[in-house]
């Protein structure tokens, strides 16, 4: 049995639920494909227990990417504070299998969305650069 995956640049109506058990390469499609915050932050908070440290860095690469600008950004801080906690942990506990690049994709994803963490995460991202 083969799950189709979903087209590049697609919308994704439905995800499946966390107990689907994705593959790695279908988690990495429906981050690449998610064309908001809230859809690259859904596929974490549905998958992120089977995240391993590609798919953090494309998280926060994509959430760079798709950031919002002024009122918005501030309300999906707001509003997904809790999740984006657990995202940064979830990104500290990795920070030994992160390369020199993915160390850098996660710190431009979090400046294109003015995100800053506390700064023991900085201290972690920068000595293991």
């Amino acid at each position: 049995w083969r799950r189709e995956m979903p087209a590049h640049g697609t919308a994704h109506r439905e995800m499946p639920s966390p107990r689907a058990g994705l593959l790695p390469r279908e988690i990495t499609s429906y981050l690449t494909n998610a064309a908001s915050l809230s859809a690259v932050l859904a596929v974490y908070k549905h998958h992120g227990s089977s995240f391993d440290a590609q798919h953090v860095t494309t998280t926060w690469t994509r959430m760079g990417k798709a950031g919002a600008m002024g009122r918005e950004r501030t309300n999906f801080f707001i509003k997904e504070k809790r999740a984006l906690q657990e995202l940064v942990q979830h990104t500290e506990r990795l920070v030994p299998r992160f390369d020199a690049r993915g160390i850098a994709n996660i710190c431009y994803g979090m400046a294109k969305l003015r995100f800053e963490p506390e700064s023991a995460t900085m201290r972690l991202l920068g000595a293991e650069a």
